[in-house]
């Protein structure tokens, strides 16, 4: 296999120099050595960390593939001597600008590990990474024969677009919907005097009027209707031309459509599907229109006016559901019997009042005025036996956390009635008590930073605790997630461990090796900079190298270790590695103190009951004393 030969080879050569000099190569001469003897061989592809690429190198030929692979290297080499949070646009930037070399540097970031380089390349290849770039081209090919339709000059729009159509009329409809989206009037005129189809009747998928309605393109949609377009025409979701112009917010064309006989009653067809109202009160002209021409009110569209954040909607909807008027302070606040209807829309709008275009803290205050038993400033008395109610809020809380909206999570964490929280804070009372620590590692996930600091700093979490089904620690859920601003602001202004293991046992996996098996760069090098830790550190490292390799197992072992070194492994180009790695370049030098990992008596001493496994292949564990929690100190 051509692949061990390499390897051979350069072990064979590690061997040989280390008995022939008096030192060591230094780890860039290895590298250099390593990825030209890899560039030149025959092999057909690479698989790294799962996946495959095939090999540029053994498929184009010609007398300027060398050229492109040193120009590749050349321009990876720029990228890599950048700042690091510049290296994704430049790699980007660079493979644009020379294109017959930018198969050659997807190829490279690939095979050394660069990850968030090759994230940023990836646009220069299509479907699962290593397929044809056939198709990739075509696509860019055809985008950019469209383009040169529609932005040319008005006296030379008609020799454009025959062109196109010469070139191949079966891309006609493409040419017709791309130009309703842009609201180019006289590329539609001229394809619908030739007689082109307005509607594809085989693709639902292709709306031409649909598309110029949410684009606000009013002479386009004239254009269309005009020329025998059913002004109520369902897409394939159910939707009618009013609803996509009021999702996109043009009230001249809303008008003119409703003037033109546009169904204001209609539903979409799709389950749960909407009215033109329930989609256009993000903006109180149009939904005013949508009323003044007979739109029904609904629970649906007072929830969506208050979810979308627009006060004045927000007036207008209440008003019509026959609210008290929202702008009413506490003190002139006169609550009444809710009607059925106006309850479910309560209810539905505080379930979804959390949004980052959504409406005031006010407004969500005046909502729980309606259903509080009583109320004194932000602290409402809500009946804990309403199990809708409970519910509502409970949904309102978890839509705050997704939304890192830290007010409406305050509010709604006030309004559950009284009990503990983990840590004394007294606070809620829910029926499971793991939801609050659920809440808190959601808000990890989903990389809200104001609802986790709200959860340390007013509810006394701790940031340290191993919860959920998979027993993980806060700084591993961020971890896992690739959240690289989460884990400093855990581990610095918090205090989380980074040497505090996810799962069963005390020693299990770290933070680190999820962040290294999720192939994420952003997350490794947000906990390599506090210290990693790491089980082993290649003797090679002596600081402030500007590129270092971290690998890890791909399944859990005993300890889970991630190990630095100085430059790639042979055995990395082995399709049956066992091992994941990520390559991170440092242009000044990485500066940080690598930390080695607790040994299993220190963790074991942290003291949060969890056992030791010695390997988890059952060869045996030792159980750890049951105590209380590890504290709020980390490293």
């Amino acid at each position: 296999m051509v692949v061990s030969c390499i390897v051979a080879t350069i072990i064979l050569t590690l061997s040989t120099m280390a008995t022939s000099q008096p030192s060591p190569p230094a780890a860039e001469e290895v590298y250099s050595m390593m990825m030209e003897q890899f560039r030149s061989s025959e092999i057909a592809h690479a698989t790294r960390n799962g996946q495959t690429m095939m090999n540029p190198y053994r498929f184009f030929k010609g007398e300027d593939v060398l050229d492109n692979q040193q120009l590749a290297v050349s321009l990876l080499d720029q990228v890599y001597a950048a700042p690091i949070e510049e290296q994704a646009t430049l790699a980007n930037k660079l493979a644009l600008e020379n294109d017959k070399a930018s198969t050659f540097m997807v190829w490279d970031a690939f095979i050394t590990g660069h990850v968030e380089v090759l994230k940023a390349l990836r646009t220069f290849v299509t479907g699962p990474i290593g397929s044809s770039l056939r198709e990739a081209s075509m696509t860019r090919f055809k985008d950019s024969r469209i383009e040169e339709v529609l932005q040319a000059p008005a006296d030379t729009k008609t020799q454009a677009i025959e062109k196109f159509l010469a070139q191949g009329d079966y891309e006609g409809p493409q040419l017709f919907f791309e130009a309703a989206v842009h609201g180019d009037d006289a590329v539609l005129a001229h394809m619908i005097d030739a007689g082109h189809e307005i509607h594809p009747k085989n693709d639902p998928s292709n709306m031409p009027l649909h598309a110029a309605c949410y684009n606000g393109r009013l002479g386009a949609a004239q254009q269309l209707i005009n020329a025998g377009i059913d002004v109520n025409h369902l897409d394939k979701h159910g939707s009618t031309p009013l609803m996509r112009a009021a999702v996109g917010g043009n009230v001249e064309l809303v008008e003119w459509l409703l003037q033109n006989g546009a169904d204001v009653k209609v539903r979409e067809t799709r389950a749960g599907g909407s009215t033109a109202l329930e989609l256009g009160v993000g903006n109180a002209s149009i939904a005013s229109l949508l009323l003044n021409h007979g739109a029904e009110w609904s629970p649906t569209a007072f929830a969506s006016a208050i979810h979308r954040g627009d006060e004045g909607a927000i007036r207008l909807l209440s008003d019509t559901g026959d609210f008290a008027h929202f702008d009413s302070m506490a003190t002139e606040f006169k609550q009444k019997t809710l009607t059925g209807r106006q309850r479910e829309a309560v209810l539905l709008a505080i379930r979804h009042c959390a949004a980052k275009q959504a409406a005031s803290g006010e407004v969500l205050r005046w909502l729980l005025r309606h259903v509080a038993i009583s109320y004194n400033g932000d602290v409402f008395e809500l009946d804990p036996s309403d199990e809708e109610l409970m519910g509502s809020v409970r949904a309102g809380i978890s839509g705050a956390i997704r939304t890192d909206d830290a007010e409406t999570t305050r509010l709604l964490f006030k309004s559950l009635p009284p009990s503990s929280l983990p840590g004394g804070a007294e606070q809620v009372n829910i029926s499971d008590p793991d939801i609050i620590e659920e809440w808190l590692l959601n808000a990890i996930h989903h990389n809200s930073k104001s609802v986790t600091r709200l959860f340390f700093e007013e509810f006394n979490m701790n940031p340290n605790i191993v919860t959920g089904p998979r027993s993980e620690t806060p700084l591993v859920v961020a971890a896992a997630a690739g959240h690289a601003g989460m884990i400093k602001l855990l581990a610095s202004d918090f205090k989380a461990s980074i040497h505090k293991a996810s799962g069963t046992y005390a020693n299990g996996p770290t933070p680190l090796w999820y962040a290294v098996r999720s192939q994420n760069e952003a997350a490794a090098r947000a906990l390599l900079e506090l210290g990693g830790p790491v089980e082993n550190i290649h003797a090679a490292i002596k600081g402030g190298e500007k590129r270092l390799w971290l690998t890890a197992q791909k399944q859990e072992s005993y300890r889970s270790p991630v190990v630095v070194l100085a430059w790639m492994h042979p055995s990395w180009y082995d399709e049956d590695s066992d091992e994941v790695f990520l390559c991170l370049e440092f242009p000044d030098g990485f500066q940080g103190e690598l930390l080695i990992r607790k040994d299993d008596q220190e963790l074991l001493d942290a003291g949060d009951g969890r056992a030791l496994t010695v390997d988890l292949e059952g060869e045996g564990e030792v159980k750890g004393s049951a105590g209380a929690t590890e504290g709020h100190t980390g490293e």
